[in-house]
């Protein structure tokens, strides 16, 4: 009776190597199989191994194809649909401004003139000037690197926005008023907040009243102003 088959035998019962397409299999009573080499083994494993290694690299390549067709979707969609746009410009005269929402009044992006003693004007396209608007570093605000000595804001003005006066050469000062007839009505400011950064790298700038309407000043609004000696907070302003 034949013994039933131990040890790599055994093993070897009803496996099927690739390589070969040899069929090994090996009952009791029947000719003993001659023994695979090693190798065998070895190649099937690399193929299960090598195999797994394709399926793993093809999911990766999937998804890496994926994600390059999104970025480019991506990148052919308009900015729009990702930030809000902005608002339409119009120039009058020196004065750069779009209409703001409620449609009654506007808001200065830029000064385009080159007077050293300037006058906001108090409208621009029959609408109230509420505003400078903000800006950064980069882009320079409203009299960025303008040579200035003298600035007067209408009554009307609300905010001095970001880096309005930002490194603003020579000037000195800042007043509040109204062009009448070709003189300066001094008038109540309805001044409520200074942008940060403001009037920043104004060397020269050394005298600025703070309005009692005043509530809010930025970061850095006055950084290096080296020539300002001292500040009348008024109690409106609030502490950050």
């Amino acid at each position: 009776m034949a013994k039933r088959p131990k040890g790599r035998d055994a093993k070897l019962e009803g496996r099927q190597v690739y390589g070969s397409q040899l069929h090994l299999k090996e009952e009791w009573g029947a000719p003993k199989v001659q023994p695979v080499p090693l190798f065998c083994d070895i190649f099937y494993g690399a193929i299960v191994k090598k195999r797994r290694g394709f399926i793993m690299r093809t999911k990766r390549l999937r998804l890496l194809s994926a994600i390059l067709a999104l970025a480019m979707m991506l990148t052919l969609m308009p900015t729009a649909a990702f930030a809000a746009t902005s608002p339409a410009t119009t120039t009058e005269g020196n004065w750069t401004y779009y209409v703001n929402e409620d449609g009654k009044t506007v808001t200065i992006t830029k000064y385009n003139g080159n007077e050293i003693d300037v006058i906001v004007p108090a409208e621009l396209g029959g609408k109230t000037v509420t505003a400078l608007a903000d800006a950064t570093s980069s882009s320079g605000g409203v009299f960025y690197e303008k040579y200035l000595t003298g600035v007067v804001i209408p009554n009307s003005l609300k905010r001095i926005g970001d880096y309005s006066f930002y490194h603003t050469r020579n000037l000195t000062t800042i007043k509040y008023g109204d062009k009448t007839n070709n003189s300066i009505m001094p008038t109540n400011s309805q001044l409520e907040s200074i942008g940060k950064y403001a009037f920043s790298l104004s060397m020269d700038f050394n005298s600025i009243e703070l309005p009692d309407t005043l509530t809010e000043i930025g970061e850095g609004a006055f950084y290096n102003c080296q020539k300002i000696e001292s500040f009348k907070f008024p109690n409106s302003v609030k502490k950050n």
